[in-house]
């Protein structure tokens, strides 16, 4: 039985074992975030912790992924995919195990800091393992797969946080990761197949660009300290000054180590087709924008509506089944008539969803709530799947696991970004009204206080209506974007396909 199990999964069939190994790690790690997002709330109330102060729970994770995503891309495209990937799975379920056992806000940061290190290692790697395996042709129907467990992740884990949460407290979140992460690491140690994925002659260790990965790690640190801080700090105070000139003179030294190295981290010259370019823009717009629901509607359902955590995950179930039955539909529809309607499509969608979000009040209907989800998980799964595999398509063989780790950038960077600027709407509108930026249950749970709660309304209705206008720009983007011609890609045999995917 052992033998026939070896011989199915090195077989023809290895892309789609491959495919389901990978997808479990991008399950766990979707589900992480889901789940503490959910806990926020709780997690606020037994630190006493502010807004700002318990969106670093959130950001410390997604500033770290963001940090390293470039470095370790390129890294497993030099030292190989397939060990990257176990060592970053191993790791996460270490750190889900120390926040588990936090004691204080500063523990469960860092905490959450050294997951971040293992979902940056994972994360740089699944679609770049995805891409290899799979042809050109069925690329956009296995990434759209792929999102199907994005989004079983983004089902689950509300549902299963709320449900923690309000049974076992918030830690449980944590404490149900690492069993998972030891199957995970056990199924892609037997699956995955090093061969599969083999790299160019002439790549070697000693090719790895430090100075490009420490500029590229300090840019992104600065920046997003900076975004994130500088409503607390004050926009034109000392330290996010220093903040934004170190972030320029990094990304200025980033360049400068980019066009000087012969092995350079991310080759500059990917984002001459529209295609890489104007899709990369096109994704960080959606997920900026994204981020702003994720992050506040937790928020707005738990402390706005008086919802118990459980019931405020069961509200993400529309979005995530739309984007679990859109994401594959969109993904092969893309393969056979190309993506530049997809992907403005989507990001239409989510601007109708955003729109409706506008008008949201403390005693909301809840199919005006289910039709909102419903809208934001379609856009999000019609625009993801396409986009991905047009801007792959455009990328040579050998360049997969940068490419991949720059989208997954681009995915974190909006999160980092779009939280920090819902954070700042918010806490703005709320301190205008003479309130500091705290949503704390009433004795007895449930909802804040009247006035925090219109407040926070206020300030919840302008973010949103700068995501509306945030992703109408992004669907602009993507039909600007035209149809890319694809850079050679070098296949295992070194044969360059003669065409490129239309978009």
């Amino acid at each position: 039985m052992a033998t026939r199990l070896a011989q199915a999964v090195r077989g023809p069939n290895h892309k789609w074992w491959a495919l389901a190994a990978v997808s479990l790690g991008v399950f766990i790690t979707v589900l992480d975030n889901t789940t503490v997002n959910i806990a926020l709330p709780a997690i606020a109330d037994h630190f006493h912790a502010d807004l700002p102060t318990v969106q670093w729970v959130s950001l410390a994770a997604l500033l770290t992924i963001s940090a390293l995503l470039l470095p370790v891309g390129r890294l497993s495209d030099l030292a190989g995919r397939k060990r990257v990937y176990l060592a970053g799975f191993a790791l996460f379920g270490a750190g889900a195990l120390l926040a588990g056992s936090a004691q204080s806000p500063l523990w469960l940061i860092v905490a959450r800091v050294v997951e971040a290190v293992g979902t940056a290692m994972t994360t740089a790697n699944g679609m770049a393992i995805t891409a290899a395996v799979f042809p050109p042709q069925e690329r956009g129907r296995a990434l759209g797969l792929n999102a199907t467990f994005v989004a079983l992740g983004i089902v689950v884990g509300p549902i299963l946080g709320g449900t923690l949460v309000d049974a076992l407290g918030w830690r449980a979140v944590f404490f149900v990761i690492p069993p998972v992460a030891v199957v995970g690491v056990a199924l892609a140690w037997y699956i995955l197949d090093e061969r599969r994925f083999a790299l160019p002659p002439g790549h070697g260790a000693a090719a790895f660009d430090w100075p490009g990965a420490g500029a590229s790690a300090l840019a992104l640190t600065t920046l997003l300290l900076a975004l994130a801080r500088g409503s607390v700090w004050g926009w034109t105070s000392v330290p996010v000054v220093v903040l934004f000139v170190a972030f320029a003179g990094a990304f200025v030294a980033f360049l400068a180590a980019e066009l000087r190295s012969q092995q350079p981290m991310i080759d500059l010259r990917l984002f001459r087709p529209r295609g890489f370019s104007l899709g990369s823009l096109a994704g960080y717009l959606s997920f900026f924008s994204m981020s702003f629901s994720m992050f506040l509607m937790p928020f707005y359902l738990q402390r706005g509506v008086g919802w118990s955590a459980r019931e405020a995950g069961m509200l993400m179930v529309p979005m995530a089944l739309m984007l679990a039955a859109s994401g594959p539909i969109a993904g092969r529809l893309s393969d056979r008539m190309g993506s530049r309607l997809l992907t403005a499509g989507g990001l239409l969608a989510m601007a109708a969803a955003f729109g409706m979000y506008t008008r949201l009040g403390p005693s909301p209907p809840l199919v005006y709530l289910i039709v909102g989800q419903a809208l934001l998980g379609t856009g999000m799964g019609v625009f993801q799947a396409p986009n991905n595999s047009s801007i792959l398509g455009t990328v040579p063989r050998e360049k997969y696991g940068i490419a991949s780790a720059f989208l997954n950038l681009l995915r974190n960077l909006g999160m980092v970004t779009g939280v920090a600027a819902a954070t700042t709407i918010v806490a703005a509108t709320m301190g205008r009204a003479g309130l500091g930026a705290s949503l704390t249950a009433q004795a007895g749970g449930g909802a804040a206080a009247p006035t925090a709660v219109a407040a926070f309304l206020s300030g919840m209705h302008i973010a949103f209506l700068a995501a509306l206008g945030i992703t109408l720009a992004g669907a602009l983007i993507c039909l600007a974007a035209g149809r890319p011609a694809r850079a050679p890609e070098k296949a295992a045999a070194g044969i360059a396909p003669q065409m490129a995917p239309r978009r």
